[in-house]
């Protein structure tokens, strides 16, 4: 490793590598003199380790100033059968319930997964349905991202694709390192607008939550 611009910060690199494209997760281990030992990288298998490896090379040096020998990351790639069952998987939506509240209207949200049932719930004036509905699925997400990352609701939006309804939901994903939008899509169904936004939601997070559990 070449000379250094700045203090390793091993949860800052840690945000910036996981932005690469094709990254699920990583961790930077420092070595005693404050510079960088190894970098453990998973990756899914849609880009050749080679593009990966390099990508990671570039960001460190022209972002932090580190000057990383390829052999001192390790990359393991897996398939999106793999990845998967690490995020939102196992998540499964229990239940979404709307009604009026003590101010406008209040939705509730039970999602459950393997520690157990999250509920998140949300209320306000003046404000759709599948947006309550979307506020109260991150709140209960949020207790099974836990305190690593903060997500927070940019938008609901509804489309016409191929004769059918569709709702995006946009989300801004919080970390330490930085900020990313996530959007996620689901059709509007029988069930109507306000399952489909709950739906949507988990969408949004679902293939970044290996990242947000692991970092």
């Amino acid at each position: 490793m070449g000379k250094r611009s700045r203090v390793l910060e091993p949860q800052e690199l840690e945000g910036a590598i996981n932005q690469i494209q094709g990254v699920v997760a990583n961790r930077v281990v420092p070595d005693d003199k404050g510079g960088l030992s190894e970098i453990h990288v998973m990756a899914s298998t849609k880009r050749a380790p080679k593009q990966i490896v390099r990508d990671i090379e570039s960001l460190l040096f022209v972002k932090f100033g580190f000057r990383v020998d390829y052999r001192k990351i390790s990359l393991v790639q897996l398939g999106e059968e793999q990845i998967l069952p690490l995020g939102l998987s196992r998540l499964k939506l229990i239940s979404v319930h709307c009604k009026a509240g003590t101010v406008g209207a209040e939705a509730e949200v039970q999602i459950g997964s393997p520690e157990g049932l999250h509920v998140g719930s949300a209320e306000g004036e003046g404000i759709g349905e599948a947006e309550l509905v979307a506020q109260a699925t991150l709140n209960a997400l949020q207790q099974v991202v836990g305190a690593k990352a903060e997500l927070a609701l940019q938008g609901v939006e509804r489309f016409a694709l191929g004769g059918r309804k569709i709702i995006v939901v946009q989300i801004s994903y919080l970390f330490p390192a930085g900020e990313e939008i996530l959007l996620g899509v689901s059709f509007i169904g029988g069930e109507g607008e306000i399952e489909a936004s709950a739906r949507a939601a988990l969408d949004a997070v679902n293939r970044r939550l290996p990242v947000m559990k692991l970092s």
